[in-house]
């Protein structure tokens, strides 16, 4: 009998194209499938056609939805990130009930890892605890906002963080700066649930048009995408923190830094309308104008590297590498649309 567990391992079943009536092919489906996933005559399957030219067919989800997945977790005081990799996985991973469990006098890590496991994450709450254990609930549904909607909003969360520290570097707001490094945790909350969304419909949780993707074959580009853009927040982040730790007032490149962070903060603004609306056109000069500035970069890093000052080094090199984040987005977008393309070039020809 072939169980749930088994279907994890790739399982390969030949079957002989048969033909019924005049113009009708069949082919059998295994039976061990059919009694794992419940089907009966008249169940409605879906028959998904990928751009490698497989034949993908899906069971009915009904099953899946509502379903409790639980896991055990037991945390490990010497190595609290350790615990909260291991939360954070099975969040992604679909997991509704999280149960943490703990010696009594680990109280306080198991506070610290609640406050952080919290913070991150959206929808992952604390509904039950005792001496020591914390039942995490996962309280919405990973559906409930749109895929796109998510990496747009992060996308425009990170363009306003750049705003910011650009911002901050004509008034001198040290507030500003202070914000924008609070704003990361925003960015990494919508980073993981799009991971979530994107695990779930890769396992089967739910089909993956929902996620509004026309192929499987996109979600490798549009994870690149995703990483990318919390990358660029990351790198904001950076940015704020060494411009508070230097003072911007005593920043001798701050000019540089000004202009530099207009120009990121105009192709961040492009890229986040490139996400919902693909234009393959926008994409390559987006990538063109990424790497120019690129260029230009690294030769402005090279004369602060002559002169030793470190803080402003990091800044450029952080600036850079945003420029990076955007040319590799924009790549992926024109996979995406490249993906596009063949798929209505082979539904043409069908």
């Amino acid at each position: 009998m072939v169980t749930r567990d088994d279907m994890n391992i790739i399982t390969v079943y030949h079957r002989k194209v048969q033909i019924v009536g005049k113009s009708t092919f069949i082919v059998s489906l295994p039976k061990d499938w059919v009694r794992l996933y419940k089907i009966d005559p008249g169940t409605l399957l879906t028959l998904r056609a990928d751009p490698t030219g497989a034949l993908i067919i899906e069971p009915p989800l009904a099953e899946n939805k509502g379903k409790k997945a639980i896991i055990k977790i037991r945390l490990d005081p010497n190595d609290i990130g350790k615990t909260i990799r291991e939360c954070v996985s099975a969040y992604i991973a679909g997991y509704n009930e999280i149960i943490i469990f703990f010696d009594e006098k680990d109280r306080d890590s198991a506070t610290k890892l609640r406050k952080i496991l919290e913070e991150v994450t959206l929808g992952l709450n604390v509904l039950e605890e005792g001496p020591n254990f914390l039942k995490f609930y996962t309280v919405i549904d990973p559906r409930s906002m749109k895929f796109l909607d998510v990496i747009s909003r992060a996308c425009r969360v990170a363009r306003s963080m750049i705003n910011d520290v650009h911002t901050a570097c004509i008034t001198y707001e040290r507030a500003l700066l202070e914000s924008v490094i609070e704003r990361d945790q925003l960015v990494d909350k919508l980073y993981i649930l799009a991971l979530k969304q994107l695990t779930g419909a890769l396992l089967g949780n739910f089909r993956i048009t929902e996620l509004e993707l026309k192929s499987i074959a996109e979600t490798i580009h549009i994870f690149i995408a995703i990483k990318s853009i919390e990358r660029i927040a990351d790198h904001a982040t950076i940015i704020a923190t060494e411009l508070l730790r230097l003072g911007i007032d005593q920043c001798s490149s701050r000019n540089e830094i000004t202009r530099m962070l207009d120009i990121i903060s105009s192709l961040i603004g492009s890229t986040c309308k490139t996400l919902t609306k693909l234009s393959k056109e926008e994409a390559h000069e987006i990538a063109r104008r990424a790497s120019e500035l690129r260029k230009n970069l690294r030769d402005v890093r090279d004369k602060e590297a002559l002169r030793g000052n470190l803080p402003v080094l990091r800044i450029f090199d952080s600036i850079e590498r945003v420029a990076g984040y955007l040319v590799d987005i924009s790549e992926a977008m024109i996979d995406i649309g490249t993906i596009k393309l063949i798929m209505e070039r082979d539904k043409n020809n069908s």
